[in-house]
């Protein structure tokens, strides 16, 4: 439960950021105007239907996939997140947001970044950030953060 209270802390700090102006005008979504958030976490298998409380895993998705989807806004999770034919690769071009966890980080380097005209938020469902090439990151503008 702290995850998921973190994660929306963290989307809706952003979102409210008066320092990431794009960010702050554009993340909630008016209509036809939405944002693609990608999550990346790892797959709980029957564990995850077992304990519907236990949030960073591909089949309960932090929680916040009826939040989001309220809000107009895709949410696209997967754990397939490595190689140039993976699932998240798919998606890079056109994300908006990227979430990934700790214990089965995206790896976010120059080139992805460079290829992520979108993006605007990379965070870390968790502690850490030595995931994300954090120079890459900070030159492309990019808000970077984590829940605790």
């Amino acid at each position: 439960m702290a995850m998921l209270r973190a994660t929306r802390a963290a989307i809706k700090a952003c979102a409210s950021s008066s320092s990431s102006g794009y960010f702050a005008r554009h993340f909630h979504a008016s209509s036809g105007d939405t944002q693609k958030i990608v999550g990346v976490f790892y797959k709980a298998n029957e564990y995850a239907s077992k304990n519907p409380n236990f949030l960073g895993c591909v089949e309960n998705a932090l929680g916040i996939r009826d939040w989001l989807e309220s809000k107009a806004h895709e949410y696209i999770v997967t754990d397939d997140k490595e190689g140039p034919h993976c699932e998240l690769e798919k998606h890079i071009p056109d994300l908006d947001v990227l979430i990934s966890t700790p214990f089965h980080p995206a790896y976010v380097t120059a080139e992805r970044i460079k290829k992520a005209k979108n993006l605007k938020l990379l965070l870390t469902a968790g502690i850490g950030s030595d995931h994300i090439d954090l120079h890459a990151a900070a030159a492309a503008g990019l808000t970077v953060t984590w829940s605790q």
